[in-house]
């Protein structure tokens, strides 16, 4: 594939549970998407290797896809670490700071789950598969927040989450994908890398690092819903017809 051609696309899940709930994807239905990927030919790769690719400092693998996980729920110790770290795929963990320190709860729509400890992150981190990222201090909308809040909101949940897990936090996500440009700079101002958002499309060989495209997992997709999510980004590739078999 020619280099200026290649596209990549993220994949953002939130709780891993039967939670009834609009991004919540059963523990069941999770482990086939892998087992459908995988058996599309995908590689999963992290969002430090998609910057390096657009630095021109390393080649992106065909059919490339990055794993999110916002919210930093805690059924990701059950559900997703030990599928995920037996086949050595990567990850992002986006924590909302408050919601990890346990000194705020969500509003009701997001309450359907506990959320990671500081301790499960920094295991979570010590395995070298999961990236541990930014979500906000309290999940508000970046876009609407004032320009303190913003900057507390961006600078200050990074900072709290090194502190706590001990690690570099490089990526931040938008919580409800609401972003401007000021948030944009202040990302980059704050240290931080790259600024997740949504738009629900792939990204191309010169993707803006401050905005990268992503889609967001809701309960109803299936095998087919990646299917035809990949044929857009990959028109020419060879998908999966039938689904694929479940990871044992």
């Amino acid at each position: 594939m020619v280099e200026r051609r290649k596209r990549f696309l993220v994949f953002a899940y939130h709780g891993l549970s039967h939670a009834d709930d609009k991004y919540v994807t059963t523990p069941e239905m999770f482990r086939r998407h892998i087992a459908f990927l995988l058996d599309a030919g995908c590689s999963f790769v992290s969002m430090d290797m998609l910057l390096q690719w657009r630095a021109g400092q390393a080649e992106l693998p065909k059919k490339a896809v990055a794993l999110h996980f916002d919210d930093a729920r805690d059924d990701i110790i059950a559900h997703a670490a030990p599928l995920l770290t037996s086949l050595g795929i990567p990850s992002t963990i986006f924590v909302v700071s408050a919601w990890s320190a346990g000194r705020l709860r969500p509003q009701d729509k997001d309450a359907y789950s506990d959320f990671l400890t500081w301790r499960q992150l920094r295991e979570l981190h010590e395995t070298g598969l999961f990236a541990i990222g930014a979500h906000g201090e309290t999940h508000c909308s970046l876009k609407r927040a004032g320009f303190r809040q913003k900057w507390r909101e961006i600078a200050g949940s990074k900072r709290e989450i090194e502190d706590a897990v001990g690690c570099t936090v490089r990526h931040l996500a938008a919580p409800y994908n609401r972003s401007n440009l000021l948030c944009r700079i202040m990302a980059r101002a704050a240290g931080l890398a790259s600024l997740s958002v949504g738009r629900s499309t792939y990204n191309g060989r010169s993707f803006n690092p401050y905005a990268v495209k992503r889609y967001m997992v809701t309960r109803d997709w299936d095998e087919s819903s990646l299917r035809e999510r990949m044929a857009r980004t990959w028109p020419t590739a060879r998908l999966g017809e039938q689904d694929s078999p479940p990871i044992s």
